[in-house]
């Protein structure tokens, strides 16, 4: 296995907000630090005030988590190890989190904790007399079913049919065996794949909810790393919030939310998050609705907070919030989507005075086998990101050329149109051509786009181009991208016995890098 690395602007996995969040200050009034490693020393002296009793509520509960999915944690185990440690103020978390799919869900999953992984490890170089602790957040409270019940390997999807409703975590994990059942009799399946669902089936029959299924699957192959999971799902967490549940049921936080939310999208980016004026949830047996503002008394309020503080469920926009009030944590791993979000957040933490931590964005790999790259020759990795008419123009020289010849002579026709029109106006006063020039160029530019697909087209009569083209769009395909259409249990051997090499080629030292993991 040889990992190639390749930095993310020459990808498609680079856009806009990121370039502006990861290489400008354009949003440094929307966050607390830079993105870089060399924040981490003023993230641990903000939250060296993580007090005793918060840690010590977290320790209890984190060993009861455990021991609740039956999960045995030995005294020598290194998950026991750095639960224990959280008690201690020299101790930090790096954290992740996600929805609980059901087979762990798809690769990306696997690569946020790689990166928790190795920033803590990162970390503990960098800073000897403190303790990283690496934190997977299951996600147990969305409600979003569809989101998790398929498990997808080679472009086949096998779902989890259940007529269950609200809180994933909280759900029955009745007929998920019988899924992989059907998995494993329809595919032909390595050994790797044949132990990922001997381990899945084993944890999904003997746990009481998925929840506790998720946590046994993901601690079956992380434990040895140390990974401590949580289920923020708690009544004793909870009432650790219990100051912001009771502002966010009377609507304090709005205002801060939208504001954060309007200074985003006036840098011209689109907010992730919708705000509400009370952004929590109440849960039931098989329900999540949105909670509304209280107008009650101060002590009626309390009361109803501390009655109901299991069931009163922070929404994505307070998620983040709750995190940093019950982990020590510092940095976190998110996807895209997720950094945008916690811009949108900044009006929030400073209402409590809290900073936001570090935000890293997860390495994205491409995991093909050297086989098939040297099937391909000499092509570089880079070059499967361009377009399919800029990758043909690479592979095919004399094809290039014949691009080059028909734009040139395009630029040249629009050249020749815009002189004829200055031309004439000025030499007819008062007579203006720019509604036809505009059809004509509007005319010109489908003609060359239609051009430019019959050339690709043709090129693809080319065997040798062709499969060079298939191999793009297998691997290299923008709108299908591997990590996101592709399990765990697709790419399982992978990581089975391959954590320590990969380790290095994840984390903060390969920010910004796509990795190409050739096996």
């Amino acid at each position: 296995m040889h990992v190639e690395h390749i930095h993310r602007r020459e990808t498609f996995f680079h856009n806009d907000f990121l370039e502006a969040y990861y290489f400008s200050d354009r949003l440094n009034h929307l966050r607390t630090y830079t993105p870089s490693i060399s924040e981490v020393k003023q993230a641990i002296q903000a939250k060296s005030n993580f007090s005793y009793a918060r840690r010590k509520i977290l320790v209890t509960d984190l060993c009861s988590q455990y021991q609740n999915a039956r999960i045995d944690l030995p005294e020598n185990s290194l998950v026991l190890q750095n639960i224990k440690s959280l008690e201690l103020e020299n101790t930090f978390t790096i954290t992740t989190g996600q929805q609980i799919h059901v087979g762990l869900g798809p690769m990306y999953v696997l690569y946020k904790i790689m990166d928790v992984l190795a920033i803590a490890s990162e970390c503990q170089k960098m800073y000897p007399t403190y303790n990283f602790i690496p934190v997977f957040w299951m996600a147990t409270e969305d409600h979003d079913l569809q989101e998790i019940q398929s498990v997808n390997i080679y472009n086949q999807s096998f779902t989890w049919d259940t007529t269950q409703t609200g809180a994933v975590g909280r759900m029955k994990t009745a007929g998920i065996s019988e899924l992989f059942d059907e998995l494993k009799a329809k595919m032909n399946l390595s050994e790797a794949q044949l132990r990922f669902i001997e381990s899945s089936q084993s944890a999904y029959s003997q746990s009481v909810n998925l929840s506790s299924a998720f946590r046994t699957l993901l601690h079956a192959y992380f434990s040895d790393n140390g990974l401590v999971i949580i289920d923020a799902d708690s009544e004793n967490l909870k009432k650790e919030f219990i100051p912001v549940l009771k502002d966010e049921l009377r609507g304090l936080n709005y205002e801060s939310l939208l504001n954060s939310a309007q200074a985003l999208e006036k840098e011209g980016f689109q907010r992730q998050l919708v705000i509400r004026e009370c952004n929590l949830f109440k849960l039931s047996q098989d329900k999540r609705e949105k909670h509304q503002v209280m107008n009650d008394e101060d002590d009626i309020l309390h009361q109803y907070v501390i009655e109901n503080a299991i069931n009163l469920s922070p929404n994505a926009a307070l998620r983040p919030l709750y995190q940093e009030w019950i982990l020590p944590n510092i940095v976190y791993v998110g996807g895209s989507s997720e950094v945008n979000y916690w811009t949108q957040l900044k009006g929030l933490f400073d209402n409590y005075d809290m900073p936001v931590p570090v935000l890293h964005l997860r390495t994205s790999n491409i995991i093909i086998s050297e086989h098939v790259l040297h099937e391909n020759g000499d092509i570089d990795a880079r070059d499967f990101f361009q377009s399919d008419q800029a990758f043909i123009s690479v592979v095919n020289k004399e094809q290039n050329k014949l691009f080059q010849t028909i734009r040139e002579n395009f630029d040249d026709l629009k050249n020749r149109l815009y002189t004829h029109q200055n031309l004439i106006e000025k030499n007819a006063k008062g007579f203006n051509l720019d509604a036809k020039v505009s059809k004509m160029i509007e005319k010109l530019d489908e003609m060359n786009e239609l051009t430019e697909k019959q050339l690709v087209s043709q090129s693809l009569m080319n065997p040798i181009l062709n499969k060079l083209l298939k191999t793009k769009k297998k691997y290299f395909n923008s709108a299908e991208v591997q990590e996101r259409t592709e399990d765990v249990i697709t790419y399982v051997h992978i990581f089975e016995n391959n954590i320590p090499q990969l380790k290095p080629h994840f984390g903060l030292t390969k920010f910004q890098e796509i990795g190409i993991i050739k096996t």
